[in-house]
């Protein structure tokens, strides 16, 4: 092998080594090379105080240690890429955290940035970021009650927005379905269990009651009042749990005079007395070949007097075209009662035509006074018997009945039923019927 030289290769002589030995410390001006370089190896400390300009293109799939001997401890402090626009990505991949992480330029604009393993100082984008995930910029309104984040909702909600306005009002209701509950388009007061319902209201404005207290209408206020009967001389009051017991003690008589004159005494006990006085009927009309109209009924006066035991009174039964029938004073002084006698219907021979019964007897003194019905008419269509009918008796209200018509033939007259009432007619017979007589009733009380 020759000796190298500046045009031959060969090995380097001793004059060469002492030209280089040792010289390693000066400056690269500039290295080149052709074909595929394998490897460049630098020792020591590598200074460049100016561009590393590769002519081809530099191949990082296995990048070389940088600033180390392993390259798990080496870095790239600056990368810059020369991509204006696209969406090719910029990784960074490491399986530690990564700190102090720069994205200069425009990578504020960048999408798809993962910050999964990243901490450190989070760079400014172009949004604004200002505020944090625990409170609002701008507190915004929730039910009428503002909300920023910063603590719960605690205020009321008030009836504008559907809620009651009131932190101690609870509804309850409806449990496993929507139910429906209609109230009044009205301020109004809703009624409930807590207080009585007033009568305004629709109730009684009472809560509590005591056995046989009734409700009494009070026009002081519009009210309704609680009270009980109030027992009376001979009245007695029973209240049981919901009834009312009513008794008399008062002594009770009855006397019925039906004829006579005489004198009646009030009974032990006695307060009041009810005096019914009643004339007697009068007989209807007779004759031969005569039509007998109905006599008329007697009248009819009753009274309530306030006597005591042992006072008295006068009476007299009537009877017809005597006397009517009478109460009047004793030791005790009233007014008269009066009930007369009715009066007799007429005959009227066999004629076509009607005659008129007689009349009802009056009354007076009483606090009701009635006077006896009329008796009936009698009438014919011909001269002949068999188209002649005779007249009822009147009618006594309460106490007895006229006599009924006869007709067609020769017929008597029929009497009356009962007190005060008048006889019938009679066709063609000189028998009449017989008014009722009078009768006077005294009630002790």
């Amino acid at each position: 092998m020759p000796a190298a030289t500046t045009s031959v290769s060969g090995y380097l002589t001793s004059t060469d080594w002492t030209t280089f030995n040792n010289k390693g410390s000066g400056t690269v001006t500039s290295v080149g090379g052709t074909g595929t370089v394998n490897g460049i190896s630098l020792s020591g400390t590598v200074t460049s105080s100016g561009n590393l300009t590769l002519g081809g293109t530099l191949d990082l799939s296995s990048p070389p240690a940088i600033g180390g001997t392993t390259a798990s401890t080496g870095r790239f402090t600056t990368v810059t890429s020369t991509i204006a626009t696209g969406t090719e990505p910029f990784t960074v991949a490491s399986t530690t955290p990564v700190t102090n992480l720069s994205i200069g330029g425009n990578a504020a604009t960048a999408t798809n940035v993962a910050y999964s393993g990243l901490t450190g100082t989070v760079p400014t984008w172009n949004q604004n970021t200002t505020g944090s995930a625990a409170t609002l910029t701008t507190a915004r309104g929730i039910y009428g009650n503002n909300f920023d984040g910063s603590a719960a909702l605690t205020q009321i909600i008030a009836s504008t927005y559907g809620g009651t306005g009131n932190g101690f009002t609870k509804f309850s209701g409806a449990t496993t379905a929507e139910k429906t509950y209609t109230l009044p388009d009205a301020t109004t007061t809703i009624l409930t269990t807590n207080a009585a319902v007033t009568v305004g209201q629709g109730g009684t404005g009472q809560t509590t009651y005591t056995d046989g207290q009734l409700l009494i209408g009070n026009s002081t206020g519009n009210t309704l009042t609680k009270t009980t009967l109030t027992a009376g001389t001979g009245v007695s009051i029973t209240n049981g749990s919901g009834s009312i017991s009513i008794a008399s003690s008062l002594a009770k008589s009855t006397t019925v005079y039906t004829s006579g004159f005489g004198t009646y005494t009030a009974p032990a006990n006695t307060q009041w007395v009810k005096i019914t006085v009643v004339g007697p009927g009068a007989p209807g009309g007779s004759g031969v070949s005569r039509r007998g109209a109905g006599g008329g009924a007697g009248g009819v006066a009753i009274k309530w007097v306030a006597m005591t035991a042992g006072q008295n009174l006068t009476y007299t039964v009537g009877t017809y075209l005597f006397f009517d029938s009478t109460v009047s004073s004793g030791t005790l002084s009233i007014s008269t009662i009066t009930a007369a006698y009715g009066f007799s219907g007429n005959g009227a021979t066999y004629t076509a035509g009607v005659t008129t019964g007689g009349a009802g007897g009056a009354a007076s003194g009483g606090d009701i006074n009635i006077t006896g019905g009329q008796g009936g008419a009698a009438y014919g269509a011909s001269t002949s018997v068999t188209t002649q009918i005779s007249g009822a008796g009147g009618n006594c209200p309460g106490f007895g009945s006229g006599g009924s018509v006869v007709g067609g033939a020769i017929a008597n007259g029929l009497d009356a039923n009962g007190y005060g009432g008048g006889g019938g007619g009679a066709v063609g017979s000189v028998t009449a019927g017989n008014g009722g007589g009078g009768i006077i009733i005294f009630e002790a009380y």
